[in-house]
């Protein structure tokens, strides 16, 4: 694979040691590895994976979205997060997966909030004055989703029963960005709703993979500039008093 995003928190210890070492050794054999970290504790605290685990990760990204205040649908993912204390940083674990794909590093555009990633820039929710305004908008630097409409395909899958019952199938994952993880939603805590599915929650690993398709694609939703809602209003109200 090109790379390989494990959306599973790997904090705790079996009480099989065996288990845990078959484990390190599968993961340390993975290249370019991305393991999941969250925010915990009320924002204060990073969850990381386990030492000998983590040291076979290539990069740790974290596993938060951003659901609107509104509606609760999510529309975006913060490409950011620090905890609070001592603002230790992650990216988000779409966005390390992208870069260790590409092969590129992840910085800061120079006269913007977009970060970028190689020759792609990816755009972040708000301009430098409203993100200097909402303190959360500079720190999280939100990037909208775009979800793949249903009756558009979607992401192909395979169980892992699958794969144990026909290890051929893991030649699907050549040249590919991999996601692991718990696609059943009574068996996970990050249940969220999307504008593609209102009605029916889905799981974080297919937000974070749906964000990885958004930047792989290239097909990013920005923001109207204020400058244009003004005239878009003063438009309206000029049509309104003729």
């Amino acid at each position: 694979p090109k790379a390989v995003a494990v959306d599973v928190i790997l904090a705790d210890k079996n009480e099989d040691r065996a288990v845990d070492r078959r484990l390190t050794e599968a993961l340390c054999s993975t290249p370019k590895l991305v393991l999941s970290a969250e925010l915990i504790r009320d924002g204060s605290q990073w969850e990381d994976p386990r030492p000998e685990f983590g040291r076979c990760a290539a990069a740790l990204g974290h596993v938060h979205a951003k659901p609107d205040s509104g509606d609760s649908r999510t529309r975006a993912i913060p490409l950011v997060k620090r905890n609070a204390p001592n603002h230790v940083q992650r990216y988000a674990l779409s966005l390390e997966a992208f870069a260790l794909s590409r092969g590129e590093q992840i910085t800061q555009a120079s006269h913007s909030n977009d970060l970028e990633v190689g020759s792609t820039t990816i755009p972040v929710e708000g301009s430098p004055l409203v993100s200097w305004w909402k303190k959360d908008t500079k720190e999280s630097r939100l990037m909208r989703v775009r979800f793949i409409p249903k009756g558009m395909g979607s992401i192909p899958r395979i169980s892992l029963q699958e794969l144990l019952e026909h290890p051929e199938l893991a030649k699907a994952f050549s040249q590919k960005v991999v996601f692991v993880g718990d696609i059943a939603p009574t068996e996970v805590r990050d249940r969220l709703l999307t504008p593609t599915s209102p009605d029916v929650y889905v799981t974080g690993i297919e937000i974070n993979a749906e964000a990885f398709e958004t930047m792989a694609q290239g097909l990013f939703l920005t923001d109207v500039s204020d400058f244009w809602v003004f005239l878009f209003s003063l438009g309206l109200a000029t049509a309104a008093g003729l």
